[in-house]
């Protein structure tokens, strides 16, 4: 497991709250040894607070829930299996057809093998609209019977 050093945590917990203020929003501000990201970009650590936050866990067991979690979806498309997530989407490995490409510097052909792909498609909630809103229900309703 990766800890990150306190004082890189600071810098970052510091940045974060800059960056949130309206006289540096139209500023990219990264930490030291970041990378950019995109302004709708989240990470895992992001997946990580948000969990602990909204269920009142410790940070470790969030990170410990969210580890467990993406370690069961990887197993599972290894093995080709799909995950559909109600409310949230579908996984799907899908094949991939073998093809021809070129070296861009040379010219030369080069085969490209087949091979397997993951594919996302998401689900009616998750759906953009024509607006290019995203709709995201919160609420959680466990007495629909939907037909997926």
């Amino acid at each position: 497991m990766y800890r990150v050093p306190e004082s890189l945590f600071l810098d970052r917990l510091y940045l974060r709250s800059l960056s949130s203020s309206p006289a540096f929003c139209t500023q990219d501000i990264v930490a030291p040894g970041e990378q950019k990201r995109g302004p709708l970009a989240v990470i895992k650590l992001d997946i990580i607070n948000r969990v602990a936050d909204k269920t009142g866990v410790p940070k470790m067991k969030a990170e410990q829930a969210v580890e467990a979690l993406f370690h069961s979806m990887k197993e599972a498309l290894t093995r080709g299996e799909r995950i559909e997530l109600r409310g949230f989407g579908v996984f799907v490995v899908k094949p991939r057809k073998r093809g021809v490409g070129r070296n861009p510097r040379t010219g030369e052909e080069v085969a490209i093998p087949s091979g397997k792909t993951i594919r996302f498609k998401p689900g009616k909630e998750l759906q953009a609209h024509e607006d290019g809103e995203t709709i995201v229900d919160d609420s959680i309703d466990d007495d629909e019977d939907d037909d997926f």
